[in-house]
């Protein structure tokens, strides 16, 4: 059972400083781990609230069951129909028993699924926003940063002078 995560809202559009329809207006709002997280919380807690509805279910079986058992114990005279009694509580127990060990096992299954289905959905849309921050980084860069002028090589076969550009492109 995977969890569905909810992407980051839509927003209202802003002026495009960018032609690619690539801006600030993409990127997650400052809540958005906050929402997911709160959104994983509520699928977390509905995948396993039958498991957790069982089991309290049984102990409430468990705590009935005792009590009747006490109930008979204390009104009986007869050491077989004590015996049965004991007999009768101590199955009961033991099937609830087989029931949790069942209902433990199937929980953690639900839960590792809930956590594989959350983590495998927050790692696609971050690496989207990341891929789309980045574009935007990129095409916002490209924009203001004037070209790097062209090295023309100097007269006479000398050396051209090291310029800036010259250093961050070094072999």
């Amino acid at each position: 059972m995977a969890i569905r995560i909810a992407k980051t809202k839509q927003r209202s559009p802003m002026t495009e400083t960018v032609p690619s329809g690539v801006g600030p207006q993409d990127l997650p709002v400052m809540t958005w781990p906050v929402e997911q997280w709160l959104q994983f919380q509520v699928e977390f807690f509905r995948a396993t609230a039958p498991s957790l509805t069982d089991w309290i279910n049984r102990r409430f079986e468990g705590f009935n069951a005792a009590l009747r058992a006490t109930e008979r114990l204390a009104a009986c005279r007869d050491m077989s129909e004590a015996l049965s009694v004991h007999a009768e509580w101590l199955e009961g127990a033991i099937g609830r028993l087989d029931l949790d060990s069942r209902g433990i096992i199937q929980h953690a299954l639900t839960a590792s699924q809930c956590a594989f289905g959350a983590t495998r959905e927050i790692a696609q849309v971050t690496t989207d926003i990341s891929a789309r921050g980045a574009e935007w980084i990129v095409q916002r860069g490209s924009e203001t940063e004037p070209p790097l002028p062209e090295i023309n090589p100097a007269p006479n076969g000398q050396a051209p002078p090291r310029g800036a550009e010259e250093v961050w492109r070094r072999d």
